[in-house]
C-alpha cells in the first residue's frame, strides 16, 4: 500500500521542527502502515525542492553527526487503548513530554501551507500558548484534542470537505 502524503504536510513538519516543537503520531493504523508513512515523509523530504524544509527534515543530527534526529519524538498506533476520540493517548504524550494541557482553545482549519478561520493567519496565531497541539484530518482527531484540553488543527482535505 503506497501512502499519500497531504498537500502541506511536509512544510507544516519542516515548520514544528524549525519551531523547536515536539511531534507525535497518533494513529489507528498498525506499525507497518506508520514505519511506511515515516519512510515516505522522509523520502519526500530527501527530494522536496525547498532547500530549508529538506534541511529541517533531515535526519542527521545538527552538528553533521550520524545521530538520527527524529522526524516524530512519539508514536502511538491502535495498540494503545483506550483509542482516539478518548483523551488518554494525548494525556499519554503530553505526560512523557513533561506537558501539561490547560484549556480548551479554538480549533483552526488548515487547507494545504495556509490557514483559514477566525484570527489564526499562521500556524504562530494563539496556539503558540498552548503546550499540546492536536493536528489531525478527522474529527475523532479534534475531540480527541479538545477531551485532552490540546490546542486542535483540522487538515482539511478534499475527501474531508464535500
Amino acid at each position: 500500500m503506497q501512502v499519500k502524503l497531504q498537500p502541506g504536510l511536509l512544510d507544516m513538519l519542516a515548520f514544528l521542527h524549525t519551531a523547536g516543537l515536539q511531534r507525535a503520531i497518533l494513529t489507528r493504523n498498525a506499525p507497518f502502515a506508520v514505519d511506511d508513512f515515516v519512510t515516505r515523509v522522509q523520502e519526500a523530504a530527501a527530494a522536496h525542492g525547498d532547500a530549508d524544509v529538506r534541511d529541517a527534515l533531515a535526519t542527521t543530527a545538527d552538528d553533521g553527526g550520524a545521530v538520527p534526529q527524529p522526524l516524530f519524538h512519539t508514536v502511538l498506533t491502535r495498540d494503545f487503548t483506550p483509542c482516539k476520540p478518548h483523551p488518554a493517548p494525548i494525556v499519554a504524550i503530553c505526560e512523557q513530554w513533561g506537558l501539561h494541557p490547560h484549556g480548551m482553545w479554538p480549533t483552526c482549519l488548515w487547507w494545504g501551507t495556509r490557514f483559514a478561520a477566525g484570527a489564526c493567519d499562521t500556524l504562530h496565531c494563539r496556539f503558540l500558548h498552548a503546550e499540546c497541539i492536536m493536528v489531525g484530518d478527522f474529527r475523532d482527531d479534534i475531540a480527541c484534542g479538545q477531551a485532552a484540553g490540546a490546542g486542535t488543527v483540522l487538515l482539511l482535505v478534499r475527501t474531508h470537505t464535500t
